[in-house]
């Protein structure tokens, strides 16, 4: 009788040990999983990365440009407004001093300022000369 506890003590406790081996089969299995999830995920958060940084360094920015584009033509058809009382007359429909006051007026009860490509005088330009000519 004593010999039977005996193995029957012994198969239960390798009973238990299979049972613990497999359970840290098991664990070990699903953590290996998850490395192998995380590693992925690492993997992908990656690859964006760098092709977001090849995009950045690939933009090309596109910056809003004046009506006018060739800046030595607009500046020289600015400066025949500013300098010549015909020339003002005919494309804003108003003489140089007229013209001068409705800036300063805009400037500071409009609150229009200057921007980092025009100054308040070519906007009014721009504005009064498609108004006056109907365009």
């Amino acid at each position: 009788m004593a010999s039977l506890s005996y193995t029957s003590s012994l198969i239960r406790h390798k009973l238990l040990l299979q049972i613990q081996v497999l359970e840290i089969l098991i664990l070990w299995e699903t953590m290996r999983q998850r490395r192998v999830k995380i590693f992925i995920m690492l993997f992908v958060l990656m690859h964006i990365r760098i092709v977001l940084i090849r995009r950045r360094q690939c933009r090309i920015v596109q910056v809003r440009q004046p009506s006018w584009y060739d800046p030595i033509a607009r500046s020289q058809s600015l400066s025949n407004i500013f300098t010549s009382d015909r020339e003002c007359i005919d494309q804003l429909q108003m003489d140089r001093c007229c013209f001068r006051v409705l800036c300063s007026l805009v400037r500071e009860f409009g609150g229009l300022r200057d921007t980092r490509n025009m100054k308040v005088e070519e906007m009014v330009a721009m504005f009064l000369n498609i108004v006056g000519h109907d365009l």
